[in-house]
């Protein structure tokens, strides 16, 4: 083979001691490589395989709050209104919601609005996530807004997220429900 260099042979260190010892040095450090691991794996916070929650502080923890049906929350036209609230550690998380408005009867169109926020009772400007919007005509119908998700980012000890919305509508009453839930990313 012309114009073509070989790379060096790989060097062997000699085998010292009866094979089986060697094998036994071999398989101790395969062992010690997995349990240092396996620590880090915990220390890092890496999710669960056991199809049990992901203790606080792991990726994948799950937080959840919601506001149900046997709590729904009469809300007076454009008024923006807290339906539920969670407290996340520090860390970067993906928050998301829904809220259902239940109209007894309306005039007219209804704007439906429904997001998450770590302001208290105040719509987002939706710029990242966070906020849907929709106007209708079906008052007396269950109206369902998916809230698209933010990230929860923060170093603080706690941050509040709070699901919120507004609706304004011209006549009858309106109730609402929702979730918001929130899972670690990292």
């Amino acid at each position: 083979m012309s114009g073509t260099a070989r790379p060096p042979a790989p060097v062997i260190a000699p085998v010292s001691g009866a094979p089986e010892q060697r094998l036994q040095q071999i398989a101790s450090s395969i062992t010690d490589s997995h349990n240092q691991i396996a620590a880090l794996q915990t220390q890092i916070g890496w999710g669960v395989t056991d199809g049990s929650d992901a203790q606080p502080g792991q990726i994948g923890e799950y937080i959840f709050a919601n506001r149900t049906t046997a709590q729904l929350l009469g809300i007076s036209s454009g008024v923006s209104t807290d339906l539920a609230t969670i407290t996340l550690s520090a860390g970067d998380w993906d928050v998301l919601g829904a809220v259902y408005f239940q109209g007894s009867s309306s005039s007219g169109a209804d704007d439906l609005r429904a997001w998450v926020h770590t302001v208290s009772a105040t719509q987002p400007s939706g710029d990242t996530g966070g906020l849907a919007i929709i106007s209708t005509s079906s008052g007396g119908l269950v109206n369902m807004l998916p809230v698209p998700p933010i990230r929860a980012l923060g170093s603080a000890t706690s941050t509040l997220v709070y699901l919120g919305c507004n609706a304004t509508f011209g006549s009858g009453t309106m109730q609402a429900k929702g979730w918001v839930r929130a899972r670690r990313m990292r």
